[in-house]
Order: structure tokens, then C-alpha cells, then sequence
């Protein structure tokens, strides 16, 4: 599995800008959410912009990333008077945490198509556990 993601990842580099990743993901966000996604789960959220840039889709974002991360993320956005309303932002530690009680604390609705978003999350995770 590491070795196969690694080659992915290489073959990618290696075929595309190195910007083509995020604005692939961010075209494919805009299209793919407008009536086929109620809600957008960026798993590994980190400082993601993307929920504050397609803040005029009628959508539900929610943002999971490790504690530390979060709370950082949030302190610079309350500092620039960002307007996140729209946005769930989850603190939690996907190596111990509860992802799905979580996920319902901050109203995912799991009866709902959801679109999930995780770039650059797996350098982050253990290999093994």
C-alpha cells in the first residue's frame, strides 16, 4: 500500500504542474458539490481555504483536522474576521479519535450524499499501528 501510494504519487509529480492537484480538486469541489453534494467533509483539513472561497454554494462544510491544527486554523481566521458560519470545524486526532460520533456531533447528515476531500493528509499518518 505505501510503496503503491508513493509510485502513484511520482507518476502524478512527474505528469502534471505542481499546482494541478489542488485546482483540480478545487474545479472538481465547485462542480461536483452544486446539486449532487448537500455537504463536503475535507478530511485533514489543515489551512484548506476552500470552504471560505465556494462560501457562496449553499453547502455544508465540515473540517477535520488534528487539535493543534484546528485551534491554530481558527485563531487566524477569528483575527481576520473570516465569516465561517457555514463551516463545522472538527478537532480530532484520526489515529485515536472517533470519527463517525464526531462527524454526527458536528451534523453530518449520513443519509445525505457527501463529498470528501483529503489531499495531503496520508505523509502525516503512521505507516502502521
Amino acid at each position: 500500500m505505501i510503496v503503491a501510494a508513493s509510485l502513484l504519487g511520482r507518476i502524478v509529480k512527474s505528469q502534471l504542474p505542481p499546482d494541478t492537484g489542488v485546482r483540480c480538486g478545487s474545479e472538481t469541489c465547485r462542480y461536483r458539490a452544486q446539486g449532487r453534494y448537500p455537504q463536503v467533509v475535507l478530511l485533514g483539513a489543515g489551512y484548506d481555504g476552500r470552504a471560505l472561497r465556494f462560501s457562496d454554494l449553499a453547502l455544508s462544510w465540515i473540517e477535520i483536522d488534528h487539535p493543534a491544527t484546528q485551534a491554530d486554523k481558527l485563531q487566524r481566521l477569528g483575527r481576520l474576521g473570516a465569516n465561517t458560519s457555514h463551516i463545522s470545524f472538527v478537532s480530532l486526532d484520526l489515529m485515536s479519535g472517533d470519527l463517525d460520533a464526531e462527524l454526527a456531533k458536528a451534523g453530518h447528515d449520513s443519509s445525505q450524499p457527501s463529498l470528501w476531500i483529503c489531499e495531503g493528509l496520508f505523509p502525516y499518518l503512521p505507516s502502521h499501528q
